[in-house]
């Protein structure tokens, strides 16, 4: 086979690959976004769009109908339990003499109670305004027990946003909330994770 030949079938066969992808992408786009597939190739097992929300407030006995259900199905079938579990983490971290924000913490005149902390974070979806160039952030003003947020903004995840910190923070209803796991130097570039 001549160089020519080799090169021209290299060349089909990379079209066709192109075109084997473009198709398959095609076709599993569906105007039905929220449609479940049937099939034993496809199953949802695990969702989780905040770190830390699935873990801590969706009761144990529900994991697997939590993971396998839709966003749009949040508010029906896990706000009671968000709010249950907020309310009795808030409890148990307050008997073991942990001081709290009376009002709850949240943006000033807003706070969160752990209904309204609960709404805030069901459905269990990450948004995103590609408008926006920050991704979570807040600042906690003041000091427990009169703590309030500034600048609540809920917008995709940036690489460096400490998801853990934030979720004890406003689930704790303590602004000095913490894992205790410092800041991570990233790098400049692709892949941006530095060596652990």
């Amino acid at each position: 086979m001549t160089q020519a030949a080799y090169r021209a079938q290299i060349a089909m066969a990379m079209f066709a690959l192109t075109l084997l992808a473009g198709i398959t992408v095609l076709a599993g786009c569906s105007k039905d976004e929220d449609k479940k597939d049937s099939g034993p190739a496809s199953r949802q097992i695990d969702r989780m769009a905040f770190p830390g929300i699935n873990t801590v407030l969706v009761p144990s006995a529900s994991k697997d109908i939590f993971n396998a259900s839709y966003p749009r199905d949040d508010n029906a079938g896990f706000l009671a339990a968000f709010t249950t579990t907020i309310t009795g983490l808030r409890a148990n971290v307050a008997a073991r003499g942990v001081t709290q924000n009376s009002p709850e913490i949240g943006p000033s005149g807003s706070p969160f109670t752990p209904a309204a902390l609960a709404d805030a974070l069901c459905p269990d979806v990450v948004n995103v305004n590609l408008g926006i160039t920050t991704g979570n952030s807040f600042t906690v003003v003041g000091a427990v027990p009169t703590q309030t947020l500034t600048g609540l903004q809920l917008n995709g995840r940036n690489l460096t946003d400490d998801v853990i910190d934030a979720a004890l923070i406003l689930i704790l209803n303590n602004g000095a909330a913490t894992d205790a796991i410092g800041p991570k130097t990233y790098l400049g570039t692709f892949p941006y994770l530095n060596v652990p």
